[in-house]
């Protein structure tokens, strides 16, 4: 942006108390489109994760990856200034709007736990302006995250397990919908059945207890992702932004 400052003094230090806020996150089936364009990216191997794929909505029939509203559906991120000058990229008008209004990502310099999200947007009025700055607007949604809490309320989509930050991973999506790191083994799909069950039709958990159990049931999988710091994994509820 013109005039836009490169760097910002008046910034806060990171908030360990960051427990709320807003993200810009793709629609369900602009996410899985995304999910399938990184998944071609990442893995050679593509008859492999189509054939996965297979295997998992067989075992799981009734986990519908164009219903998944949690966490793990692209936020856009925070610009950064390390990142190549004249180099127009994916929202960069939206990301370059969070760093003018926020400055640079402290989690560039700042070690955690405890956990902090560079993504999060402190107003709706702010997540709806980003939102419309995005290169297709139609295809983003806002939503309200909050962690620490155990109170659905009438605007609640679910509850979801995953990163407070990084790249949003979900170890909800990531075994049940929308696989990226740490798949479960084919002969160990029937395994999440009765987790699946639990789901409501956003495909998140109806209760933060739920949500819980699932995490602690996990993280004792073999083929998990392994927390590298005490609760790295949180139950986050997510609300319809209103």
């Amino acid at each position: 942006m013109d005039g836009m400052a490169s760097s910002r003094t008046d910034v806060p230090p990171p908030d360990p108390n960051q427990n709320d806020g807003y993200l810009v996150v793709l629609k369900p089936p602009p996410a899985f489109a995304a999910w399938k364009a990184e998944s071609r990216q990442w893995h050679r191997d593509t008859e492999a994760v189509a054939s996965y794929s297979v295997l998992l909505r067989t075992a799981l029939p009734t986990a519908d990856v164009l219903r998944y509203r949690g966490v793990q559906r692209y936020p856009v991120d925070r610009w950064w200034e390390g990142e190549a000058s004249g180099v127009p990229g994916q929202n960069e008008r939206a990301r370059r709007r969070i760093y003018e209004l926020y400055g640079p990502n402290p989690c560039l310099s700042w070690t955690q736990p405890p956990w902090f999200d560079p993504d999060l947007l402190s107003s709706l009025d702010v997540a709806r302006e980003i939102a419309g700055l995005t290169d297709e607007p139609v295809d983003r949604e806002v939503v309200r995250v909050t962690r620490g809490t155990v109170a659905a309320t009438p605007d609640t989509l679910g509850f979801d397990v995953g990163y407070w930050g990084s790249d949003h991973f979900s170890p909800l999506a990531d075994a049940m919908l929308l696989p990226r790191w740490h798949a479960c083994p084919p002969e160990q799909l029937s395994s999440l059945e009765p987790w699946v069950r639990r789901l409501n039709q956003n495909m998140l958990f109806r209760t933060a207890v739920e949500a819980t159990e699932y995490r602690r049931w996990y993280l004792v999988q073999p083929w998990a992702e392994d927390e590298s710091e005490p609760e790295e994994f949180q139950v986050i509820r997510v609300d319809l932004a209103v």
